[in-house]
């Protein structure tokens, strides 16, 4: 039985994400068992959600029992963990039998070469903790400013923009005659709107933000090389 095992979309993980949850990482994070603990690493893009807490980056302990989804797409089943490490509920500490609040203590321990739990005597700064909690909802709850703007990347790159924004079937439709067209001004005007609902809850709005301003200036710069382009032509 494993004592570390690794979980994403990539085929060498040793629980595969389907391809279909296109926000999982290739390689997501891993999960390690010490003695009766496991420890939860994420080394995502989007980031992980214990228990509804999202966590990025970083080291934390989890107990047999968690919610734990990856990005906000894939909900990873405590028989597929079991399976591969060997665990029964008689020999691991499960979140049943743990008092919740102390649990809290290890939410966003930074990564290291080695993971040091914290000890169970230590004292949890409650107030801190909840702080923390209503700063990372303030962040999740607040919109882009971009939801009203017209998405130039979604309309001039709509196939490429699709395969990176949760649309990846967008990028097929640009094969078909006529739905291709109708699909870049649905997506150039709505574009914003919808791949936020599908992505609000694995990145910021300022992150958002940034990423769909990005795909507008990569729209600006091929319209500008296309009108070099033709301009050239027509004088040749």
């Amino acid at each position: 039985m494993k004592t570390r095992i690794t979980i994403g979309r990539h085929p060498d993980n040793d629980i595969v994400v389907a391809p279909m949850f296109d926000t999982v990482s290739g390689h997501h994070a891993t999960i390690t068992r010490s003695g009766n603990s496991y420890v939860f690493e994420d080394h995502s893009t989007n980031g992980s959600y214990i228990n509804n807490d999202r966590i990025h980056n970083v080291t934390t302990r989890i107990y047999r029992g968690d919610n734990i989804k990856l990005s906000s797409s894939y909900t990873l089943d405590w028989r597929q963990i079991d399976n591969l490490m060997g665990n029964n509920d008689d020999t691991v500490d499960n979140r049943a039998t743990q008092y919740q609040p102390q649990a809290a203590a290890f939410r966003n321990v930074p990564k290291a070469e080695s993971y040091s739990p914290v000890r169970e005597s230590a004292p949890v700064n409650n107030v801190n903790i909840g702080q923390s909690q209503n700063k990372q909802n303030q962040q999740m709850q607040e919109s882009p400013n971009c939801l009203d703007s017209f998405n130039w990347g979604a309309f001039f790159l709509s196939g490429f923009w699709g395969l990176f924004n949760s649309y990846g079937w967008l990028f097929l439709v640009m094969f078909v005659p006529l739905a291709n067209v109708i699909a870049m001004f649905a997506f150039g005007i709505s574009g914003n709107k919808w791949a936020w609902e599908k992505e609000k809850n694995s990145i910021s709005a300022k992150e958002f933000d940034e990423k769909q301003h990005r795909w507008n200036v990569a729209a600006g710069v091929i319209l500008a090389l296309n009108v070099v382009l033709l301009i050239l032509g027509s004088m040749a």
